[in-house]
């Protein structure tokens, strides 16, 4: 197959499954809003996370900070897909991934006001959008339960998800791992 008709057939299945992009993007941030109202409820578990991310990422020059948030965020997506056969892996990923980004830009602006939020909003525009598609693909994957013909349905939903993991999904973590790590490096 070429690769244009690999693309746009990825860009048209975007287009079919956007009741699920939009889904994803309404719990995404309703669990932002609730990180951000309601720090508490998860701070120890966040806390514990951010800790040993950063124990993890601790002197790490810009090579080696993009590989692993590229591999970080690519292992991330890729689950979220994959294992959308479970329907409440996604939704759990999405809450989870929301929440603790209101929790972090509620610790964030506290401590230096919301303009500083604009300062990691960048590699967000590429991050966020990956983080959607490949749990609007794990939702759709895990609809088989709901069709007749599941085989059928199956494979065409990792067909495509996988389509789009590959020409869109991979592309939009390469640059947001770019982006990522250069701001650490640079706020660092």
């Amino acid at each position: 197959m070429k690769k244009e008709g690999n693309y746009s057939k990825s860009w048209d299945y975007i287009k079919k499954i956007k009741n699920y992009i939009y889904f994803v993007i309404v719990l995404f941030l309703i669990s932002i809003a609730l990180g951000f109202i309601f720090p508490r409820i998860l701070e120890e578990q966040i806390k514990k996370l951010i800790e040993d991310l950063a124990k993890q990422t601790e002197g790490m020059n810009f090579s080696q900070l993009f590989v692993f948030i590229f591999t970080n965020n690519l292992k991330t997506a890729f689950l979220g897909m994959v294992f959308g056969i479970i329907v409440l892996i996604p939704v759990f990923y999405c809450f989870f991934n929301g929440y603790v980004l209101g929790y972090v830009a509620k610790l964030v602006s506290d401590k230096q006001g919301f303009v500083v939020l604009l300062k990691i909003l960048p590699h967000g525009v590429f991050e966020i959008p990956a983080l959607f598609l490949s749990l609007s693909l794990g939702l759709k994957i895990g609809m088989f339960i709901f069709f007749g013909k599941k085989k059928k349905y199956l494979k065409e939903s990792f067909e495509n998800g996988f389509r789009i993991f590959v020409y869109v999904i991979i592309p939009l973590l390469l640059v947001a791992g770019v982006i990522e790590a250069g701001l650490i490096a640079v706020l660092s």
